[in-house]
């Protein structure tokens, strides 16, 4: 088996990365098997050499091991011709001369027959052939002199030695037109194979293909799909002069690509071209352009193929056309924007102007309206201890009334200020201790806390969060004093808690008062929305009001869940994204 692997590594000196149904692989094995077999018989010459101590046989069969050693390393190295010119020319020579040295057999005639043979079958370059019969030629007439009439001495007359020269020639050619022949027949069969495969690639692929001569385009192929697309027969298409058939604008597209090609300066190109189809429209084609080259890399043959555009073509065009309309729909929509714009902003201004004017309107209630306020509660208390003995008790009764709806008219602009003052300009958010809030705020309560003999619990209270201290604190001061207010419980407990989730925080006011009735569940949140009558709880009706705006102020949301008689539970959200100020 390791001899057998060790003749298979020789055979297939320098055809490793060859494909072994070409023709060339075929020959390098040939001619490797021919040069074995003439390496087992130069070993024979020479122990013949030895034996019957002849030393032209010596000598001869150490020239040819040495010409086979280097034709060996020359074929490894893939140069072929050089290695087959080599063993063809110098032995030819030695042979020549060889009677001018030593004795001769006529016999070795048959080598120039040999080595003849083999050169018809490993060249078929019409120059090197005429150059092979000429030197051919000429040293069979040379060695015929040398034999013959200049040294008629040397003529080696030993029947053994002629048949053996005789026999040795006649193998090697033998072996070397078997070899070369088995080979070429399994090559037939493989290209028969690969001309089946490429004429079923070529007839049933859905690509238009066109292959032409490189020296003469006009002898071409082309296929059913290149016809069917540009709508002839193959044999119409086939009379079509090129130019014919190619949209003016387009016949020296691409005449350079084309030129570095043939050089070899690159493998293939592609671009796209435009047809004309027998109806006369324009079809829109890719074309990708190769070629194939023979062993010697000259070009053969132009291989083209085809791969209809058209549709696509199409449809970018109606694209570039949806988006030119897109295009100056959107121009109109900017300036209907900008326009819009403009007088959003003319509005926006005026809602300033008006928001300030208002701002200065609740400045001016609060005082210009008070006072009023405090002289009609003043001059109706003069009126009381001054006249108290003429006026009898209804009229002291409505003296009260009078005093409490002014009392009452006082609460409502405080709130009204109060409200309007959230949100204003001057109110910077700022990282905060929540708990500082929440403690300032208990100690607000803490009278009505104890009158109350009500619970306050903290739990789970972020340490620090961006917010407007001052608007957090009033919604924490009207969430636990509504939990106080509005419980009947004997022992009110009111309990605040936190949940962080990644982008906000939602806190919980939760007390055991008399809760909400679902129907109420928007109503509380309205401006002075009162759900009892003043007889019952007081208050202006605000509270949860001023809440909301606050909560909506930090992007946050305000919500409750409530049960009657058993407490209500408020939950404001504060977002995380607000920016220090």
């Amino acid at each position: 088996m390791k001899l057998k692997k060790l003749y298979q590594k020789i055979i297939n000196t320098g055809a490793t990365n060859l494909d072994t149904d070409s023709l060339l692989y075929i020959r390098v094995t040939a001619m490797n098997k021919i040069m074995f077999m003439v390496f087992f018989m130069t070993c024979i010459l020479i122990s013949l050499g030895l034996f019957a101590q002849y030393f032209g046989f010596i000598i001869v069969g150490l020239f040819l091991f040495l010409l086979l050693l280097s034709s060996f390393i020359l074929t490894y190295k893939k140069s072929y011709n050089l290695s087959w010119h080599l063993i063809f020319i110098l032995p030819i020579l030695i042979f020549t001369f060889l009677p001018f040295f030593t004795m001769s057999t006529p016999s070795l005639i048959v080598f120039f027959i040999t080595l003849q043979t083999l050169m018809l079958v490993f060249f078929s370059d019409k120059k090197v052939l005429k150059f092979y019969f000429f030197y051919y030629s000429v040293c069979a007439i040379a060695f015929l002199y040398f034999l013959f009439e200049l040294n008629p001495q040397h003529i080696n007359t030993n029947v053994w030695i002629n048949i053996y020269s005789l026999l040795m020639g006649l193998l090697v050619a033998y072996y070397a037109l078997q070899f070369y022949v088995s080979g070429k027949i399994k090559s037939e069969e493989s290209l028969r194979v690969q001309e089946e495969k490429f004429r079923t690639l070529f007839e049933k692929s859905p690509l238009g293909i066109m292959v032409s001569e490189v020296n003469d385009i006009s002898k071409r192929m082309i296929n059913k799909a290149l016809a069917d697309m540009l709508g002839y027969t193959t044999e119409e298409l086939n009379a079509q002069d090129a130019a014919s058939i190619t949209h003016p604008d387009d016949l020296n597209l691409h005449q350079e690509q084309f030129k570095q090609l043939l050089n070899g300066e690159i493998d293939f190109f592609e671009l796209g071209k435009r047809y004309i189809h027998k109806d006369g429209t324009i079809i829109w084609a890719k074309i990708v352009v190769t070629n194939v080259r023979d062993v010697n890399n000259k070009p053969l043959y132009n291989v083209v193929n085809f791969l209809n555009m058209t549709k696509q073509k199409e449809q970018q065009r109606k694209i570039s056309e949806l988006i030119d309309k897109l295009q100056k729909v959107n121009l109109e929509l900017e300036q209907k924007v900008e326009e819009r714009t403009k007088a959003l902003t003319v509005v926006n201004n005026e809602l300033l102007r008006s928001n300030k004017d208002l701002e200065q309107f609740a400045y001016v209630a609060s005082h210009d309206l008070k006072e009023p306020l405090r002289m009609i509660s003043s001059f109706v208390q003069i009126l009381e201890r001054k006249y108290s003995a003429k006026i009898d008790d209804k009229g002291r009764e409505y003296i009260h009334f009078t005093i409490e709806g002014v009392q009452r008219m006082s609460d409502l602009i405080s709130s009204l200020l109060q409200y309007s003052r959230v949100g204003r300009k001057e109110a910077k958010v700022r990282d905060t201790k929540i708990n500082n809030i929440i403690e300032g705020k208990l100690i607000d309560l803490q009278q009505l806390i104890k009158d109350k003999n009500a619970t306050v619990n903290i739990q789970n209270i972020p340490l620090t969060l961006i917010c407007e201290p001052v608007q957090l604190g009033l919604v924490f001061y009207n969430l636990i004093n509504n939990g106080l207010k509005f419980n009947k419980s004997p022992n009110p407990t009111i309990t605040i808690n936190a949940e962080e989730e990644p982008n906000r925080v939602i806190f919980s006011v939760a007390d055991n008062g008399i809760g909400i009735e679902n129907k109420f569940r928007e109503k509380v949140f309205e401006i002075f929305k009162r759900l009892h009558t003043r007889d019952k709880y007081d208050g202006t009706g605000i509270g949860l009001a001023l809440c909301r705006k606050i909560i909506y102020r930090h992007n946050g949301d305000i919500w409750f869940d409530s049960e009657k008689d058993k407490g209500t539970t408020f939950y404001f959200s504060i977002s995380k994204q607000l920016e220090n100020e």
